[in-house]
């Protein structure tokens, strides 16, 4: 028998896939096809899987003299992170008032049912912006959930890029589970 067991896997990003789509899958985000990327709790260029390759394809349009906005990152998250210092627009809430947000941003989209308003006027003015620029960027927005988000969070996340990139892959692509590849 072959055992594994990895301290730092993300048991929940398979837990989310096993809901959106009855499967165990795993993300690949690619952002170099992203023109609006919202990162709720989740560090695209600092810890993720794929960090360093997150922050090039993100950042070569801005590198490459591109004009300004060719691309926008939203982040909502509780600690401060690398990809939360790279934002256009960043703000800090506790991980209960993410999972929140991500659902009220969903409703406004039509993802999810409606689950009201904000009770902090900064927090629902940043949700008005991102909604804003999301449907602006539909064929090219990305919605990641990091960790600290429960796995429905996530399926959410998940369901929100398909239905703004109608239904196509786009910036979101889903493979095989990598770490339950067998070994021969």
């Amino acid at each position: 028998r072959w055992h594994a067991w990895d301290p730092l896997h993300d048991d929940g990003a398979a837990q989310a896939a096993q809901l959106a789509f009855g499967r165990p899958l795993d993300a690949l985000y690619r952002l170099d096809e992203a023109s609006v990327v919202l990162a709720l709790d989740a560090d695209l260029f600092g810890t993720m899987p794929g960090s360093l390759a997150h922050a090039r394809a993100f950042t070569a349009p801005r590198r490459l003299g591109a004009h300004a906005g060719a691309n926008r990152l939203y982040v909502l998250e509780a600690t401060p992170t690398l990809t939360g210092a790279y934002a256009d627009a960043r703000l800090a809430r506790a991980p209960h008032e993410i999972e929140a947000a991500l659902w009220r941003i969903a409703a406004r989209l039509g993802a999810a049912p409606d689950t009201g308003h904000a009770s902090d006027p900064a927090l629902e003015r940043w949700e008005a912006a991102v909604v804003k620029a999301l449907d602006g960027a539909r064929g090219r927005a990305l919605v990641v959930a990091g960790p600290a988000v429960s796995p429905a969070g996530r399926a959410l996340a998940y369901a929100l890029t398909r239905r703004l990139n109608g239904g196509a892959d786009g910036p979101l692509a889903f493979i095989e589970p990598v770490a339950q590849q067998s070994v021969v």
